[in-house]
C-alpha cells in the first residue's frame, strides 16, 4: 500500500510523512472521530519476511502498550495493513534531543530538567520488566512546552529479524550508545544496559561528544567492549572530578560496576554538580569552545599551592558594596563577552567551511555531493572526466616533444665527444610526475570515476538515509565523503608513490653508471672507493618508507575484518555460539555469507541501512515465487 497524504489506515487518515529511516517510516495522521492527531510508525516490509514476526510483533506491542507513564510516548493502537505492521502513537509536536544539542550545549539545569523525568520513565519501565535497548538522543522527544518523552520502547526488539533473513546474532541498539554486553550479543542483559546507554547520552551532553566514534559501526562496538573510556576531563578540563566520577561509573564495562538504576545515575549527577559548586545556569563548555566565565569551576580546578605569607599591614578600608544594578550590568557585560567569544568561534568554523567548499568547487569535488539523480551534476562530472583525460594527453604530448628535442640536441652536439647524457634528468624527473598524473587520471575517469561516485552516494545514503543532500549540511557531508573516499585515495597515493620511487631510482642508478670517477688516481684501491654505489642509500632508505606505506595502506583495509573476527571469536569463547560459515569479500570490503545470511549494516543513528534492506528484499524475491 502507498502511504500517501489522504490515504486511510484503518480510522486514521495520513496527512504527511514526518521521517524515514532504515527501520520504519513515520507519518502524521488524523483520527476524525476522536478529533486528534497521531503518529503512525510503519515498519519496513523487510521485517515481515519472518513467518513468526507478526506474532512476536503483537506480543511485544502489547507489552509496550501496557506502559503508562507521563514521560513515555503511549501506544494507542497496533495492527497491520497488507502485511505491514504499524504502531499508532501519541503525536508529539516538538523535536528530538538530538536536534536540540546539535544547535549547542545545554545549561546544566536544563540537562537535569530533561534527564530526571527520562530516568524516572526508564526506571518505571524496568519495574514492569521492559527494557528499552536503544536509548539515544533521537529517541528522546521534547514537546513544545518543554515536556520530555521517551519513545521507541521495545521497537528494536520488535524489529528483530528471524533466521530467514539475518543471522541470529543481530545486535539490537545503536553503535554509539550500545552497552558492552549488547555488543557481545549476550541474551541475559538487564536494566543496567539501559543505564549504560543513558550514561552515554549524559556523557555527550556534558562533553559535547560521544565517548567512542569511528569510521565504521563495528569499530565503535569494538571500542565499547575493549577500549578504555576517554576521561571527560581530557576532553573538557573544566569538568570537576565529582562529575567525571559519575560518568566513569555509569560507563563501566561490567554491569555490576554501574549504577543500579537510571534514577540513581541522575541523582548522583545532580549531587556531583551541587558539591562541585557549578553554575547550573551555564553549560559545561566543550574543549573546542572558548572557556566561559564560571568562577566556581575555575576555583575548583585551581591547584592548592600554599601562598606566601605577606607582612602585616594596616587594614585598608573596604570599598562600599556595588549597587545591585551595577552588579547586573557587569554580569551582562561578562555574558556578552562570552557570547562574542562563541560567535567568533562559530565565525571561524563558517569561514573554514566556506574555504573548504570553495576548494571543492575548484577541484570539482562538489559534484560528488549533488543528488544522484541530478542530470546537470552528472553531465558536469562527465565533462570533468573528459577534461582530465585531455589535460593528461596534453601533458604527455609536451613530455614527448621536450624530451625528443633535448635528446636530439644531445646526440648532435655532445654525443660524438662522449659528453655526459644530461637529458635523462628531465626524462626521469619529469617522467615520475607524468606517471603519477597517469595513475590519477586513470582512477578519476571513465568507469572508475563513475564507480567512485556511486560508492560515495551509497555511503552517504547508508549513513544518512534517502534525501541526504537535503537533510545534512555540506560541512558534515564533506567530512563523511572524506571517510568514505579514503580507501580510494589510499590506492591512488600508493600507486603514485610506487611509480615515483621506481623512476627516481632509475635516474640515480643511470647517473651512477654513466658517470666517471670524480678523481682519477693511479693508487690501488682509490678508484674503487670513489666508485662506491651511493644510490643504494636512496634505494634502501626510501624503500623502507615505501614498504611501511604499503603495509599501512593494506592493513587499514583489513582492520574492520579483523575487528569483526575478533568479536566473533569472543562471542564463541564466552557464550559458545557457533562460528559463521565462510564469507566472501567484494571490492568494497563488504562481505556476504555462503549460507545467504547477512551481517547487520547500520546507519550512524543505529538503523538498518537502505542498501541492507534492498539486499534483504532482493534475497526474498526468489522465495516469494
Amino acid at each position: 500500500m502507498a502511504f500517501n497524504p489522504g490515504a486511510m489506515i484503518g480510522q486514521y487518515r495520513i496527512e504527511a510523512q514526518l521521517g524515514h529511516g532504515g527501520m520504519a517510516t513515520i507519518y502524521k495522521a488524523h483520527h476524525a472521530r476522536l478529533a486528534r492527531s497521531v503518529a503512525i510508525k510503519v515498519l519496513h516490509p523487510a521485517f515481515t519476511q519472518d513467518r513468526n514476526f507478526l506474532a512476536r510483533f503483537q506480543r511485544e506491542a502489547q507489552i509496550v502498550a501496557g506502559l503508562e507513564h507521563r514521560h513515555i510516548v503511549p501506544i494507542y493502537d497496533f495492527d497491520e495493513i497488507d502485511g505491514q505492521p504499524y504502531l499508532v502513537l501519541k503525536y508529539i509536536e516538538g523535536e528530538t534531543l538530538k536536534a536540540i544539542i546539535e544547535r549547542g550545549a545545554l545549561p546544566l539545569n536544563e540537562i537535569l530538567r530533561i534527564m530526571t523525568p527520562i530516568a524516572d520513565a526508564l526506571d518505571y519501565a524496568h519495574g514492569q520488566g521492559v527494557l528499552h535497548r536503544d536509548i539515544k538522543p533521537s529517541n528522546i522527544l521534547i514537546e513544545r512546552d518543554g515536556t520530555p518523552y521517551l519513545t521507541d520502547f521495545g521497537l528494536a526488539r520488535m524489529a528483530h529479524i528471524g533466521d530467514s533473513t539475518l543471522s541470529t546474532d543481530v545486535l539490537l541498539g545503536t553503535p554509539n550508545y550500545i552497552s558492552p554486553e549488547q555488543a557481545l550479543g549476550r541474551k541475559d542483559i538487564d536494566a543496567r544496559a539501559d543505564v549504560y546507554a543513558l550514561g552515554v547520552v549524559l556523557y555527550e551532553l556534558v562533553t559535547g561528544r560521544v565517548p567512542f566514534s569511528a569510521d565504521t559501526p563495528y569499530a565503535v562496538i569494538h571500542d565499547h567492549i575493549y577500549s578504555e573510556l576517554p576521561k571527560p576531563s581530557a576532553i573538557n578540563p573544566q569538568i570537576p572530578p565529582a562529575v567525571e566520577a559519575v560518568l566513569v561509573k555509569a560507563l563501566a564495562k561490567a554491569p555490576e560496576d554501574r549504577y543500579e538504576s537510571a534514577g540513581a545515575l541522575v541523582a548522583a549527577f545532580r549531587a556531583a554538580i551541587t558539591t562541585s559548586g557549578l553554575d547550573q545556569r551555564q553549560p559545561l563548555v566543550t574543549a573546542a569552545s572558548p572557556p566561559a566565565a564560571h568562577p566556581q569551576l575555575l576555583q575548583a580546578d585551581q591547584p592548592t599551592t600554599p601562598a606566601p605569607v605577606p607582612r602585616p599591614r594596616p587594614a585598608a578600608p573596604q570599598p562600599p558594596e556595588k549597587p545591585k544594578r551595577h552588579r547586573e550590568v557587569e554580569a551582562a557585560w561578562d555574558l556578552n563577552f562570552e557570547n562574542i567569544g562563541r560567535t567568533l568561534g562559530d565565525l571561524g568554523s563558517q569561514i573554514r567551511d566556506v574555504v573548504e567548499d570553495g576548494i571543492d568547487r575548484l577541484e570539482g569535488k562538489d559534484l560528488d555531493l549533488a543528488p544522484p539523480d541530478d542530470y546537470g551534476a552528472a553531465r558536469r562530472r562527465a565533462e570533468r572526466s573528459v577534461k582530465n583525460r585531455s589535460e593528461f594527453l596534453g601533458h604527455f604530448a609536451s613530455f614527448v616533444a621536450v624530451n625528443l628535442f633535448l635528446w636530439v640536441l644531445y646526440l648532435i652536439l655532445l654525443a660524438p665527444g662522449g659528453g655526459f647524457p644530461w637529458p635523462f634528468f628531465v626524462t626521469f624527473g619529469w617522467g615520475a610526475g607524468l606517471a603519477a598524473h597517469a595513475i590519477e587520471t586513470y582512477a578519476q575517469t571513465g568507469a572508475r570515476g563513475i564507480e567512485r561516485t556511486r560508492r560515495i552516494h551509497e555511503g552517504l545514503r547508508a549513513r544518512y538515509g534517502d534525501g541526504w543532500w537535503e537533510t545534512v549540511g555540506r560541512a558534515e557531508l564533506r567530512r563523511a565523503r572524506k571517510e568514505i573516499d579514503k580507501p580510494y585515495n589510499d590506492r591512488v597515493e600508493l600507486g603514485q608513490h610506487i611509480v615515483v620511487y621506481v623512476m627516481i631510482n632509475l635516474m640515480l642508478w643511470l647517473l651512477f653508471l654513466s658517470s666517471g670517477p670524480i678523481i682519477a688516481l693511479d693508487e690501488p684501491g682509490v678508484m674503487e672507493i670513489l666508485r662506491f654505489p651511493w644510490p643504494v642509500f636512496v634505494t634502501f632508505g626510501w624503500g623502507i618508507g615505501l614498504a611501511i606505506d604499503v603495509a599501512e595502506k593494506l592493513s587499514s583495509r583489513r582492520n574492520e575484518r579483523a575487528i569483526e573476527r575478533e568479536m566473533e571469536a569472543e562471542r564463541r569463547r564466552l557464550y559458545g555460539e557457533k562460528p559463521k560459515r565462510d564469507r566472501y569479500y567484494d571490492d568494497d570490503d563488504a562481505y556476504y555469507s555462503s549460507d545467504d545470511q547477512l551481517d547487520v549494516r547500520l546507519t550512524g543513528d543505529g538503523e538498518l541501512t537502505n542498501s541492507m534492506i534492498d539486499e534483504i528484499e532482493r534475497q526474498q524475491r526468489p522465495k516469494r515465487r
